[in-house]
């Protein structure tokens, strides 16, 4: 017979019960899995997801203390998850938490997580005494929230020495360092997030019962054509033009998702916070929601 197995040791002050944790992974037997493991270490709140999109959603519904994400999803990876999150304006809590469920911890890929704002990585498969050290460590030792123009998410700098004086960029760094502006003023850019606020509260009050008031929506996006001329964007035009697809295509049939047209409406928003020089970010955010649109088309035939 074999010998029990020791139970996890836990920080006396951590307290599991406390947490509302947000799991997302598009293979249902994982998602079960690590929800298993952390109601048995004591987590009375957990939530899932099947997917990034869904994760938005989840974040603004449930408001997560911690997110635990696959990296390998369709259609969008765990590591552009991190990215729409951290850069998210619309989001109650981007500065959430976020630990990476891996099945490859190589130092290049530790490193590429890093850069795009993860706080921990959990190999697979999942134990519960790991998965305590990383809950623990993004509860009782969370590193500072930081942001730059070209990252947001916890400080890098696990150690700090008091020697150092090389040039720092972080958000609470000198504001005269390179790199410090982190959102466009121009008077075009402010005009359109105000008009793309005001679009997103009738968005978000929308559900299946007042679909009716659609045809608000849709004319107001119409009557965004001005500003998008001033603006000069072609990202934000991308994503207002597929916006419009998507309502052209789903709006008649019923089967419209409004979390596509609040996404949409978010993701505008949050790109507009990235410089124009960011196009790999910028890109990466509008082509996603430009593949959602077409499958989702391709689907309703």
């Amino acid at each position: 017979m074999s010998a029990p197995k020791p139970k996890p040791q836990l920080d006396p002050a951590f307290r599991p019960e406390t947490l509302n944790v947000l799991v997302v992974d598009d293979n249902d037997h994982m998602r079960v899995i690590v929800g298993e493991v952390l109601r048995a270490i004591g987590v009375r709140k957990v939530h899932h997801a099947r997917n990034g999109w869904e994760a938005l959603e989840q974040i603004r519904n449930v408001n997560p203390t911690t997110v635990i994400t696959d990296w390998n999803m369709e259609p969008l990876s765990g590591i552009e998850l991190v990215q729409m999150i951290r850069r998210a304006p619309d989001l109650p809590n981007r500065a959430v938490p976020m630990i990476l469920l891996t099945g490859n911890t190589s130092r290049n890929q530790v490193i590429e997580a890093r850069g795009c704002g993860v706080d921990e990585f959990l190999a697979k498969p999942v134990s519960a005494q790991a998965l305590i050290s990383r809950l623990e460590e993004v509860t009782l030792r969370r590193r500072p929230f930081v942001e730059s123009a070209t990252y947001a998410g916890p400080c890098r700098r696990r150690n700090r020495s008091e020697d150092f004086r090389g040039p720092f960029r972080r958000a609470t760094d000198a504001v005269n360092q390179p790199g410090a502006q982190l959102v466009r003023t121009d008077p075009e850019t402010i005009a359109m997030q105000k008009a793309l606020r005001v679009i997103k509260m009738i968005a978000d009050k929308l559900t299946n019962e007042n679909k009716s008031e659609i045809g608000l929506l849709i004319e107001m996006i119409g009557d965004l054509a001005p500003l998008q001329s001033a603006l000069k964007d072609s990202h934000v035009d991308r994503l207002i033009a597929s916006l419009q697809r998507y309502i052209a295509g789903t709006g008649a049939s019923g089967r419209m998702d409004l979390g596509v047209v609040r996404t949409h409406i978010g993701a505008s928003l949050q790109v507009l916070t990235l410089p124009l020089a960011r196009v790999t970010e910028r890109d990466m955010v509008v082509s996603g929601l430009e593949t959602v649109v077409e499958r989702r088309l391709h689907v309703y035939g």
